[in-house]
């Protein structure tokens, strides 16, 4: 129970960690732009400067907080007497991998923009869907390069290393290997806090941590979100609305097969079997199937 306990506190830790530097940032900044503008206090301009100049520098503070977050998690496992590249497993990965993640990632936006639509164009969710885009007008900023840079690279890179690197990892010191994979995403999906994102990122955790398994490498599920929010990113700002109204369903088709057909590949060539995974699924398939 107390191992229980203390695994628990430091998956909470690690989560807490990037958090609390993001908001340290925005009230850092809140604090520079009040004093600088210390004579509007109380108007409404006063107000819509602060809130512009935040949303302006959401990109900024996530690179930041991910910045210190890495040096914060280095030290900890530091302080356990581990190595930090490898409790996130960074290891190397064969250029093939590489290659056949790539339209994988692609196809993964695919795939969810048409889910999303589908259920948005039924009516469901409406208020969800509402914060939802809310909040992604929020993070897709005005400044395509910082939007790229922050969203597209760096915090595919930092919420890799805490998912299925640092909690992963504590994880599987308790747990199978299927619960982890599960749990890892759920905390994954509850992190975004909005229902519509948390949603679809619990699932896309599921595959992440699965490629994550497979490959034996954090790069692997680095490559896939990256690319996801990369395709988002572009797609936001140079797609015409007629793409999505001719040619979404056609691409969800072919994304559909190209994402089942890499990942069964992945799944019978996975980098020196896992065998505790497979041993899961032996586990399951003989208590559904016992011997008569």
């Amino acid at each position: 129970m107390n191992k229980l306990f203390k695994t628990s506190g430091l998956i909470l830790l690690y989560l807490v960690i990037y958090y609390f530097f993001q908001i340290f940032y925005t009230l850092g900044l809140g604090f520079v732009l009040g004093t600088k503008h210390a004579e509007l206090f109380g108007t409404d301009a006063f107000e819509e400067i602060i809130n512009q100049k935040v949303m302006e520098h959401i990109p900024i503070s996530l690179i930041f907080a991910a910045f210190v977050s890495v040096i914060i998690y280095y030290l900890i496992c530091k302080k356990r007497n581990e190595s930090f590249l490898n409790v996130c497993k960074f290891n190397k990965m064969s250029l093939k991998h590489v290659a056949i993640l790539i339209p994988v990632g692609i196809s993964i936006y695919f795939i969810n923009i048409f889910v999303l639509n589908v259920v948005h164009g039924l009516g469901l969710f409406a208020d969800s869907f509402a914060q939802h885009e809310e909040s992604m007008g929020f993070i897709l900023g005005d400044n395509l390069f910082l939007t790229i840079l922050a969203v597209g690279i760096v915090v595919p890179i930092i919420e890799e290393i805490i998912f299925r690197g640092l909690v992963f990892s504590e994880l599987k010191k308790h747990l199978s290997l299927k619960v982890t994979i599960v749990i890892q995403a759920a905390l994954f999906g509850l992190y975004h806090m909005q229902l519509i994102q948390g949603v679809y990122t619990f699932l896309f955790g599921i595959l992440l941590g699965l490629v994550y398994v497979w490959l034996k490498s954090i790069w692997a599920p680095i490559i896939l979100h990256a690319l996801l929010n990369l395709s988002s990113i572009i797609m936001v700002e140079y797609a015409s609305p007629d793409f999505f109204n001719n040619y979404l369903f056609i691409s969800f088709i072919i994304s559909v097969v190209v994402t089942v057909s890499v990942f069964t590949y992945l799944y019978k060539n996975k980098v020196e079997a896992v065998d505790s995974f497979e041993e899961d699924i032996v586990d399951i398939v003989e208590e559904d199937h016992p011997d008569s």
